[in-house]
């Protein structure tokens, strides 16, 4: 993707667009109130209106909704709770840490949910110094710059309801790109072959990601018929074939580095794949641009290997075959998006928030990791409100923000929130300074409010650092504008962020759950939909294939089970090192699961089969492997795997046997690490650190 393209993928992505939508309407309500002369009152209305939108999400309009008024007056509640409070200061403080406890637990619905306890927080820590006109009145207008923003946001999001779907396809699009060129090093010699598999799954987590974005907004209103986008609802479901399709090309990569990873097949290979996905560039840049399908020369087919061929030769041919039918099917493509839907249940793919109380009671407990966390972050404002208490450093809320913005359930995250944060505030008090230094003038500043938060709000996912650095900027600006500047207002600034840091880090080794913990339960339930998956299989086999409506269910759910281990396994690897009990074979288990999952995705479209009874057989023993896992890793203890004399002279069945063997023996060579390391561990059986 060239420089030029790259900018058009920004702005015309929903990351900017949906940065500059929250960036209008939070700094509306106090620019027109402002203007008015009530500029105090519309510094409520917008600190609602800010805080409101970190609940702004992709999401579809019928949960945007609830989710935005739920948002609203949460924060309305929390506001008027605390200005009641704020009249005996130790109830107040009480109330803060209650809660900054209760809304922590809000993690626990998944991130949509967890951003609205995060307004709360926020709303609650800003309206501490600030209750205009007493705590009712202050918290009315926290609740209208909520609605209004919510009413603004919506309104946005019906009008552009096509414009979001095409977005979220797009960006689709460009992680398939992304995914395509990671394969590239499979067959490069120089590459190290683990490290590249990581690396693939690491993009397939949030390619999948992407994917179920796009599915809510194009899949949830799929039964309304005035809200169907035929053409868009047609290129996300075969655009998510070609994902499988590349996901599941398998070959003996070691073989062809070897043999042929200096030739100029592999060469001409290189550059096919090169060719495919600045296609699919093109494609996701037209779609965000809402412009005319590419026009684009799709490359010749890569020639087969002679036949017949030695094992070298038919890995090879794997290779080649496998880029050959991804430009076939990238070439299909825009041929799908007609104005007919597929014939495909769509609402059952589309995501499902859960909101019921159940979910919160459940995590009531010491061995719930959402539970630890809402403690860790409990103690940690507890700590922050001490200081600021007996050390008044003057903005001190400025602490108790660093603290929550922060801390997060994974310590991992937590830790580079930390490291990025303090170098986005010092570099962003430096250059505040300076422009502060240079220029009070409000035709200046003003401007450059409005280019640092929409800048902010841009890469707040992306790049973090870089995020702090403007926002750092906005705060110093914003005070600057109301007559409150100066080096001691940026002494202030980067004080309180150090101490918030510390007291973070520091509360975030307290109740750890690492995340090794995850994988007890996330590996079983990989080894579970893989045996689905496989289930599939053998119902074909025995003449009775399932429909393509459970055929697809079972590969989504495969594909969900491997991303969220891939995401596990990146977070574990930024904890320390003596809780990542069996790094090398749980790399090893993601690895072969992706294996296993390729291998059943292309003998499920085997055109032909030698011996169907032959076939079931080694399915069956197959499954047999993978029951043994699962039971090894439920029980926590070692058996001896199933014996099996079964051979096949069929190369696609004799790699699932040898797969799924493989699997069961990672398995047993996870749980007899965790057995000789032995961590130690709490009364629930969790490590304690």
């Amino acid at each position: 993707m060239t420089h030029r393209e790259s900018i058009d993928r920004f702005f015309y992505g929903p990351r900017f667009q949906g940065a500059l939508r929250a960036t209008i309407g939070g700094l509306v309500p106090a620019f027109c109130f402002g203007f008015l002369g009530h500029l105090n009152a519309g510094i409520s209305l917008s600190v609602g209106a800010v805080a409101a939108s970190f609940a702004d999400l992709p999401s579809a309009l019928r949960y945007k909704r609830k989710e935005m008024l739920a948002c609203a007056f949460s924060m309305f509640l929390t506001v008027w709770i605390t200005g009641l409070a704020s009249s005996f200061e130790p109830l107040m403080w009480v109330v803060v840490v209650s809660m900054s406890f209760f809304f922590s637990l809000f993690a626990a619905y998944g991130i949509r949910i967890n951003s609205i306890g995060f307004a709360a927080l926020l709303v609650m820590v800003l309206s501490m110094d600030n209750q205009h006109g007493g705590a009712g009145a202050n918290a009315m207008l926290v609740l209208g710059g909520g609605l209004w923003y919510a009413a603004f946001s919506l309104s946005a999001c019906s009008l552009l309801k096509r414009r979001l779907a095409q977005q979220s396809v797009a960006e689709c699009v460009f992680q398939t790109a992304a995914y395509l060129r990671a394969k590239t090093a499979l067959i490069i010699p120089t590459h190290d072959l683990k490290a590249a598999e990581l690396k693939l799954a690491s993009i397939q987590v949030v390619l999948t990601d992407a994917q179920q974005i796009a599915r809510e907004l194009l899949f949830t209103e799929y039964q309304d018929e005035k809200d169907q986008n035929p053409e868009l609802t047609n290129l996300l479901v075969t655009l998510i074939d070609l994902d499988e399709h590349i996901l599941s090309a398998h070959a003996d990569y070691r073989l062809v580095q070897d043999r042929f990873g200096k030739t100029p097949v592999i060469h001409s290979a290189l550059m096919r794949i090169e060719q495919l996905a600045s296609i699919l560039d093109l494609i996701g840049l037209s779609l965000l641009k809402n412009s005319n399908w590419p026009v684009y020369d799709l490359p010749e087919p890569l020639p087969q290997p002679p036949l017949p061929a030695d094992e070298t030769l038919t890995a090879l041919g794997q290779v080649l075959g496998n880029i050959n039918e991804s430009a076939r099917r990238i070439s299909a493509l825009k041929s799908q998006t007609t104005h007919h839907l597929l014939p495909i249940e769509l609402s059952r793919f589309a995501p499902r928030p859960r909101y019921g109380p159940r979910i919160l009671i459940s995590n009531l407990k010491l061995s719930s990791p959402i539970f630890r966390h809402a403690l860790r972050v409990m103690i940690g404002v507890a700590a922050g409100a001490i200081i600021s208490e007996f050390f008044p450093l003057g903005h001190s809320y400025w602490i108790l923000l660093t603290i929550l913005v922060i801390m997060k359930p994974e310590f991992g995250l937590s830790r580079q929130k930390n490291t990025e944060r303090l170098i986005g505030t010092t570099i962003g008090c430096i250059l505040g300074g300076v422009i502060l230094y240079l220029t009070h003038n409000p035709l200046i500043l003003m401007p450059l409010l409005f280019l640092f938060q929409l800048i902010s709000l841009s890469l707040r996912t992306v790049q973090y650092t870089l995020s702090v650095i403007c926002l750092t900027l906005f705060m110093l600006i914003v005070y600057a504008l109301l007559g409150v500047s100066g080096l001691s207002l940026i002494g202030e600034r980067f004080i309180d962020t150090v101490i918030g840091s510390i007291v973070a880090f520091s509360a975030s080794w307290l109740f750890p759950y690492w995340e090794y913990q995850y994988l007890k339960t996330l590996l079983p339930r990989l080894i579970s939909s893989q045996v689905n998956y496989l289930e599939t299989l053998t119902a074909t086999y025995q003449g009775v294939p399932p429909s393509e409506l459970e055929y697809r269910l079972a590969r989504k759910q495969l594909t969900l089970e491997l991303a969220n281990l891939g995401a596990t396994f990146q977070r574990m690897l930024g904890e320390p090192e003596n809780q990542q009990p069996s790094p090398g074979p749980i790399s090893d288990f993601l690895r072969e699961s992706q294996n296993l999952a390729a291998i059943t995705t292309n003998l499920s479209k085997a055109e032909s089969i030698p011996n169907k009874s032959q076939a079931l057989t080694g399915i069956t023993t197959s499954i047999a492997y993978l029951h043994h896992a699962m039971e090894v890793l439920n029980q926590r203890k070692i058996t001896l795997p199933p014996e099996s004399s079964y051979q096949t002279v069929w190369p696609a069945l004799s790699m699932l046997l040898n797969s799924a063997a493989h699997l069961d023996s990672i398995a047993i060579t996870i749980i007899s690490d965790e057995n000789k390391t032995n961590p130690g561990t709490d009364s629930d059986g969790f490590h304690i650190g």
